[in-house]
C-alpha cells in the first residue's frame, strides 16, 4: 500500500503468491510462495528457496542448504494464509459455454474439476514440477487440435496419459478431438474413461451427451446430460440440452417443461426463447410460440432454425408475407438447411405456383435426400 500511495519504504513487506490451478484442474499439489526483498520461498512437495540477489533467474534451489531459514519463511507464509482462511464460498456454479472454454484452451488455459471435493491438497498429490512434461504436451495437443491436426494431437495426449495414468484431461481431450471429427463411438469411449477417472468432471459428462446425441442415441444423451445437471444444477445450457434429447425421444411436453423452467430464471436468453418457441410450434401451439421466437431474434439469436419456425408460426397466425420472408431468411442463413426450402415448396404448391414449387423441391433434393423422399409424393 505505501508503494501504491507513492510513499517509499525502507522495509517492504513480503509478498504472498499462490496457485490452486494445479489442484483444481489436474489433481496435483497447489503452490504458494512468499517473497522478501531478497528471498523467494515456494511451498510444494519439493520445497524451493532462492536467493534473488545472487540468483535472480531462480535456477539454484537452496532449500537443502538452508532448511532452518526456509522453515522460518514457511511459518510466515502459513501465518499469512491463515489470516485469510475460510473465505465465504460462492456455491453457485455458472453455466458452462463449451465454445467459450474451447476458445480459452486455444489461449493455453486447460480447465477441469478436481476428482476430489476438497479445499486442501491430498497428501499424495504430485508436485507440479514433476508434471511439467504432461502439462506442456497437453497444451501443445490443444494447439494442434485447433489447427485441425488431430492425429498429431492424439499422439501427444496418449503420451501424456501413459506418463500420468490418473490424469483425466488427456482422455477428455481425446474425446473432444473425436467429437470434432464426428467419430462418435471413439468420443464416447474417451469421455467414459475421463469420467471413470473423475466422476465429478461436468465437461466430460456434457461431451458424453453430445457424442451420444451425434451417434443417434437420445436416451444415452439424456442420461449423460442428467449426470451433468446433477454435478451443476445451475447450468441452464445442460437443461436445454436435456430438452433437446426429450424432443428426440418424442417427449415434447417434457422438453417444454424444462425450457419454460430455464426461461423463468433467464427470461431474456436467446437460445432458451428459441428452443421454447420451436417446441410450441411443433406442438401446433402457434400463438404461444410466436412471442418467444420473436424475443429470441430481438436478443440476437437469429439462427436458421429460429427463423424457419418463426415462419411457420407467422403463417399459422395469418401473417402470410412475414412468414414467407422468415422462411427465405432461414434459407439464406444456412444454405444447407433444407426445412425452410421445403416449407417454401409446399407453400408455393398450395397456392398454385407450380413452377416455383418445382424449383424449390429440386433445391431440397440437392440439399437433403431424406426430406426429398418425404416430399416426393407431393411433387409427381
Amino acid at each position: 500500500m505505501p508503494i501504491l500511495l507513492g510513499r517509499s519504504t525502507d522495509n517492504p513487506e513480503a509478498g504472498y503468491s499462490e496457485s490452486i490451478y494445479p489442484r483444481t484442474s489436474f489433481g496435483w499439489h497447489s503452490l504458494s510462495g512468499i517473497e522478501t526483498d531478497r528471498y523467494h520461498y515456494v511451498d510444494a512437495p519439493q520445497q524451493e528457496l532462492y536467493d534473488l540477489r545472487q540468483d535472480p533467474s531462480e535456477t539454484h534451489n537452496l532449500w537443502k542448504d538452508r532448511t532452518a531459514f526456509a522453515a522460518t519463511l514457511r511459518d510466515e507464509l502459513h501465518a499469512w494464509a491463515a489470516r485469510f482462511a475460510n473465505p465465504a464460498k460462492n456455491s453457485s456454479a455458472k453455466a458452462v459455454d463449451l465454445e467459450k472454454l474451447r476458445e480459452l484452451r486455444s489461449l493455453g488455459y486447460i480447465g477441469g474439476t478436481s476428482a476430489q471435493a476438497r479445499d486442501e491438497d491430498a497428501p499424495d498429490s504430485p508436485d507440479p514440477k514433476d508434471r511439467i512434461g504432461v502439462y506442456t504436451r497437453i497444451i501443445r495437443a490443444t494447439e494442434l487440435a485447433d489447427d485441425g491436426r488431430y492425429s498429431d494431437s492424439d499422439a501427444l495426449l496418449e503420451s501424456a496419459a501413459k506418463e500420468d495414468p490418473k490424469a483425466y484431461l488427456p482422455p477428455f481431450l481425446l474425446g473432444e478431438n473425436a467429437l470434432a471429427q464426428h467419430q462418435f463411438a471413439a468420443a464416447l469411449a474417451h469421455y467414459r474413461q475421463a469420467l471413470e477417472l473423475n466422476p465429478r468432471y461436468e465437461m466430460a459428462a456434457i461431451g458424453l451427451g453430445q457424442a451420444a446425441s451425434g451417434a443417434g442415441d437420445p436416451a444415452g444423451a439424456l442420461k449423460a446430460f442428467q449426470w451433468a445437471a446433477e454435478l451443476n444444477p445451475n447450468n441452464y445450457l445442460v437443461k436445454l440440452a436435456m430438452a433437446s434429447a426429450y424432443e428426440e425421444l418424442k417427449r415434447p411436453e417434457d422438453a417444454l417443461r424444462l425450457q419454460q423452467e430455464v426461461l423463468t430464471a433467464h427470461p431474456n436468453d436467446g437460445k432458451a426463447n428459441s428452443d421454447c418457441g420451436v417446441t410450441l410450434v411443433r406442438l401446433k401451439r402457434y400463438q404461444e410460440g410466436l412471442p418467444p421466437l420473436q424475443k429470441a431474434i430481438q436478443a440476437g439469436y437469429r439462427t436458421a432454425v429460429t427463423m424457419n419456425f418463426l415462419g411457420t408460426a407467422l403463417l399459422a397466425t395469418g401473417k402470410h408475407d412475414e412468414g414467407v420472408r422468415a422462411y427465405e431468411e432461414a434459407a439464406r442463413l444456412d444454405p444447407k438447411y433444407a426445412a425452410p426450402v421445403g416449407n417454401l415448396a409446399l407453400l408455393s404448391l398450395r397456392e398454385g405456383r407450380n413452377e416455383e414449387a418445382r424449383r424449390y423441391f429440386q433445391r431440397v433434393c440437392q440439399i437433403d435426400a431424406k426430406l426429398c423422399e418425404e416430399l416426393r409424393p407431393r411433387f409427381p
